[in-house]
């Protein structure tokens, strides 16, 4: 060890940032001060929330055309370290009281349409909706589908 090594290093944990990094493709829809959902895998107990800080617009080296993205926390869960591992979902557009269904449930065609399977008591049939907003996990049906009906995997 030399005389000016340094033993160790303080952090101030009220300004940890995550860092996450964007798709390019996305990357137009990412603006700084977005909602963003994180999750950590030290802290299973529920999600935390974030804002987007600021965008690095310098790709990332590798063979996915990736950029980063910095998130400030609301409030840091206890325990938080740096380094640890999270998962972000930045929330580029939202609306409430609509009706959504699993991404999986929805089957996208090459000419723009969507379909879904729907139960009508006796069978399934196929049924052409308009969708909206697409998230990850869940995607908007705007039209050719009512609350109540029963969507069915193929």
């Amino acid at each position: 060890m030399l005389a000016d090594d340094g033993l160790l290093v303080l952090a101030d944990p009220a300004l940890l940032e995550v860092e996450t990094s964007v798709v390019e493709e996305d990357l137009p829809l990412v603006q700084p001060g977005q909602e963003v959902t994180l999750f950590f895998d030290a802290w299973p107990a529920g999600e935390k929330r974030g804002k987007v800080a600021r965008i690095v617009p310098q790709r990332l080296p590798g063979d996915r055309p990736l950029y980063p993205v910095y998130v400030t926390l609301d409030d840091l869960p206890a325990g938080l370290l740096a380094g640890m591992t999270v998962d972000a979902s930045i929330i580029v557009a939202s609306r409430a009281d609509v009706l959504q269904l699993p991404r999986a449930l929805v089957h996208a065609r090459s000419d723009g349409t969507a379909t879904v399977q729907v139960w009508t008591g006796s069978e399934s049939e196929e049924r052409h909706v308009q969708t909206g907003l697409r998230g990850d996990v869940y995607i908007e049906v705007v039209d050719g589908l009512r609350e109540g009906e029963q969507v069915v995997s193929r």
